[in-house]
């Protein structure tokens, strides 16, 4: 019976050391399996680090680019066609606008960049008159850039600075040219939606010979607005000045594109656009029609317009 017994226990410590073996090699497999589990978290949270510092690269200093515009062009002739002023004749008018922005933000500043020209060219040739000019003769020229820097105070409202430059292109340039120049706010309650206001604007006027053209300083008010939504394109901006020094001298503009994408980067576009500006009205009294007697308050307001319809073309990044 002792025997017997001491059999038993013998294989029960057995048995139990046997158990206590395999406990400790499951442990220090689970611990192997922990430790690589670890390395591969470790790696991934590096990866990790990588793309948030690249993205937070990437937001302060990438830039938001593009371009788009309207193309428009048509080609007609005529022969013995009685029944108009000049019956023989072959006439075309080619005419194209160009916009362009680079813009760049974060949760700090802001930093809007843009640009517009507008070109048109007009020809006719009267075929039956030999000392006519078939040239094509420039009936669009028109160059604007401008510059918004601002300082956030918080999501909606920033301390700002703003530049705007106007004036022809290839004719004239500078000639007037007209220059703002001032800050105050800016209003940003929506995406891509920008409120201009700046109490403390000067507005500089260039011009190359004795003209009535005056600089002063006044208030500048800008709104510019853009969208993309299936697969139209749109930007306005509007901007006005208002002279301190006489409300004749104040003057305000606006265009607006407007692009409808058919394939690709290819569509059809509008681009029109209005401007007020009486020194320019004066201007054009005395320069042209030789009224030596003409004045700001005299000549009236005169609204200038334009636009131009074709194909379309859109590039961005």
């Amino acid at each position: 019976m002792r025997k017997f017994l001491a059999f038993v226990l013998l294989g029960i410590s057995i048995a139990h050391g046997q158990s206590i073996e395999e406990l400790k090699s499951a442990i220090q497999k689970k611990k192997d399996s922990i430790a690589k589990i670890e390395k591969r978290v470790n790696s991934l949270q590096k990866d990790l680090d990588s793309v948030i510092k690249v993205e937070k690269h990437d937001s302060i200093y990438q830039w938001e680019k593009g371009a788009f515009g309207t193309l428009g062009t048509s080609f007609s002739g005529f022969n013995n066609w009685l029944a108009q002023k000049i019956p023989s004749n072959r006439s075309s008018n080619i005419g194209f606008s160009f916009n362009l922005y680079a813009n760049k933000k974060n949760d700090k500043y802001f930093l809007r960049n843009s640009a517009k020209i507008n070109l048109n060219w007009v020809k006719i040739d009267d075929r039956d008159n030999p000392n006519d000019i078939a040239d094509y003769q420039q009936t669009n020229d028109i160059f604007n850039a401008s510059s918004l820097f601002g300082i956030k105070y918080n999501k909606t409202i920033a301390g700002s600075f703003f530049t705007e430059f106007r004036s022809t292109l290839i004719n004239n340039f500078n000639n007037p040219g007209y220059l703002d120049s001032g800050f105050g706010i800016t209003l940003t309650p929506y995406k891509n939606f920008v409120v201009v206001i700046h109490p403390i604007n000067g507005n500089f006027v260039f011009q190359k010979n004795d003209s009535d053209f005056a600089s002063s300083l006044g208030a500048k008010y800008a709104v510019e607005f853009s969208t993309k939504w299936m697969g139209i394109q749109t930007k306005s901006s509007f901007s006005a000045f208002q002279s301190y020094k006489n409300r004749f001298l104040s003057n305000l503009n606006f265009s607006s594109s407007l692009n409808y994408s058919l394939w690709k980067t290819l569509g059809v576009g509008l681009d029109f656009g209005f401007r007020s500006n009486r020194q320019e009205v004066l201007n054009y009294f005395k320069r042209v029609l030789n009224d030596e007697e003409a004045t700001l308050e005299s000549v009236g307001n005169r609204v200038q317009s334009y636009w131009t319809f074709g194909l379309s073309y859109a590039l961005s990044k």
